[in-house]
């Protein structure tokens, strides 16, 4: 995807929704520098450990409206990212350590099959987002 290339792109805002996306490759937007990351209304099954490890700068990214029924307890490994939504997908459960290196985040859930959350998030949540 974006990462064929050694040099650095930057991209403030990367809009994918509404494709036929099932997978998000390791290293798929290795160099890639991008602030916002829309890859709602996809096919994406699994979130792969580090698939978002090496995007520089990703503060906001989208997630929902996909079939996401697990998450790598390391897919997430950026500072920056505060913004997260997973919305209108199909988790059941959370790993305990997914979010330990965020800081601060807004974590939308809403329309999931969650039956329960880590006792033990390692952050500081600005919002929660849960809806029945």
């Amino acid at each position: 995807m974006l990462g064929n290339s050694q040099e650095n792109r930057y991209i403030n805002n990367l809009i994918l929704r509404n494709n036929d996306i099932f997978a998000i490759p390791v290293g798929g937007f290795k160099n890639a520098i991008v602030e916002y990351l829309d890859l709602g209304n996809n096919k994406i099954t699994y979130v792969l450990a580090d698939a978002f490890t090496h995007v520089a700068k990703l503060s906001n990214l989208q997630l929902h409206y996909n079939e996401i029924a697990a998450i790598h307890p390391s897919a997430f490994g950026t500072q920056s990212l505060n913004m997260l939504n997973l919305s209108n997908n199909k988790l059941k459960c959370l790993p305990e350590v997914i979010f330990a290196q965020l800081d601060r985040v807004e974590l939308s859930l809403i329309e999931n099959q969650l039956t329960s959350i880590p006792s033990n998030m390692h952050f500081e949540l600005t919002a929660v987002l849960f809806a029945g």
